[in-house]
């Protein structure tokens, strides 16, 4: 017997009622709907209604049991008939815990059915979502004038806002996790080489992240198209989901394309170049230095990529092997931390850890016992987490220019030591370890 599929067809308004995307959401059962023939199960033949407009057609599927494997496929029936099966991806970017989710390349001619087969029946049904962007219009950016409040003030670039790709289609978080990074992470979408209506491509990582993928939001706090066009993502000082479920203390930049073997343009590397300074000014990183990234315990360049994440054991982490950002770009960060640091604005970054060296302090990373010495005396020592509330800790005064500070009571993670000397007063980050 074939079973009818769960077909759901929800419509975005923004404001007006203006369609601005279109998805549609089949579910498929393998167990029960449709037929099976030699090794793979299939789903009956879904009709599909979408205009000729789209740039592209995305489609994406999830499960709601994780690490699965095997082959998820589609085909669809376009002007000259069937076309052949198309293998979906396995998500490749992070292992998620409560699914497994699939990515096909982007649909770039019309079709009006589509079929899906599996060779792995499962407990639970598949979801497929198709995402047919609307075409959202010419690009509006916004020059905000506005400047990080670091010593060197490196501006924020004009950049298409939220509502700019998103109007009303796409809601930020409601409830943001606030951030102060550590580290600046760079990524490529590994994919949309050849799509130009890169509105619509953010749109649709919007509904592949929050609808697919079950987070709250886009996955990126920035992302740069092959133009040099800025779009906001999360936005800064906000958590993304990018960093391979270790995401605390970090800001992501995508830039859109897939960088493998195909090289970045120089617009695009000039706008990554842009939002970087402007992040690395607002808080105070060093564009070209290295320092312990709590969260995943990995000593990282303080501008790192994606695949940086890899080899981190931490508990909280979920890394998969991710080539991100592509092999092309990724041999393109060293070039960029030191363009970055030779910029004008950002002269005096990170200058309160550099003149931090009158100062000893050590070990750092700590367990236990953090031993501070000067040479000059010292008149205080306290300790931050880096939302800045002050911790009680046991300090002890050994003389004029020496001081043991005991955070064994600390959780591991990153903070700020704040020594105040005689005639000056200096912050440097403290890793606790284990």
């Amino acid at each position: 017997m074939i079973y009818k599929l769960t077909s759901i067809l929800i419509f975005a308004f923004a404001m007006f009622g203006t369609a601005l995307s279109q998805t549609r959401e089949i579910k498929v059962d393998f167990s029960i709907d449709g037929f099976s023939k030699g090794e793979y199960h299939y789903s009956t033949v879904e009709a599909i209604e979408a205009s000729n407009n789209q740039s592209f057609i995305g489609l994406t599927a999830f499960n709601k049991e994780a690490h699965l494997l095997g082959d998820l496929s589609f085909r669809i029936y376009a002007i000259d008939g069937w076309e052949a099966w198309q293998s979906m991806e396995l998500y490749h970017e992070v292992e998620l815990e409560d699914r497994t989710v699939f990515e096909a390349a982007p649909i770039t001619v019309s079709f009006d059915s589509i079929q899906f087969r599996s060779n792995h029946i499962t407990d639970n049904a598949w979801t497929f979502r198709l995402y047919f962007p609307q075409g959202n219009g010419e690009v509006e950016i916004e020059n905000t004038g506005k400047k990080s409040t670091a010593v060197a003030g490196c501006p924020l670039p004009i950049y298409c806002s939220r509502y700019c790709w998103g109007e009303n289609d796409c809601p930020a978080d409601s409830t943001p996790t606030p951030t102060v990074p550590t580290h600046l992470i760079v990524h490529h979408s590994a994919g949309f080489n050849t799509n130009t209506n890169y509105k619509d491509v953010v749109s649709y990582y919007w509904d592949f992240h929050v609808n697919t993928n079950g987070w709250d939001d886009i996955g990126y706090n920035w992302l740069v198209d092959p133009n040099g066009v800025i779009y906001e993502g999360r936005g800064s000082g906000v958590q993304g989901s990018h960093f391979s479920c270790m995401n605390s203390y970090t800001l992501g930049i995508c830039m859109i394309g897939n960088f493998e073997s195909q090289a970045p343009t120089d617009t695009s590397i000039g706008s990554l170049l842009n939002i970087l300074a402007y992040e690395a000014s607002n808080f105070n990183i060093d564009p070209d230095g290295m320092s312990v990234h709590s969260t995943s315990q990995l000593n990282l360049f303080n501008i790192s990529s994606h695949r940086d994440g890899n080899s981190s054991t931490a508990p909280i982490g979920c890394p998969k092997g991710t080539t991100c950002p592509g092999d092309s770009l990724y041999s393109k960060l060293p070039e960029i931390r030191q363009r970055l640091a030779s910029k004008s604005c950002m002269q005096g970054v990170n200058i309160e850890e550099k003149e931090l060296s009158v100062w000893e302090v050590y070990p750092n990373p700590a367990k236990e016992i953090v031993e501070i010495k000067g040479t000059e005396e010292i008149v205080e020592v306290s300790i931050f987490d880096l939302s800045g509330k002050e911790k009680a800790l046991d300090i002890n005064y050994t003389n004029s220019r020496e001081a043991k500070v005991n955070v064994i009571e600390l959780q591991e993670g990153m903070y700020l030591l704040k020594v105040k000397g005689e005639d000056s007063e200096r912050i440097l980050k403290l890793m606790k370890s284990k």
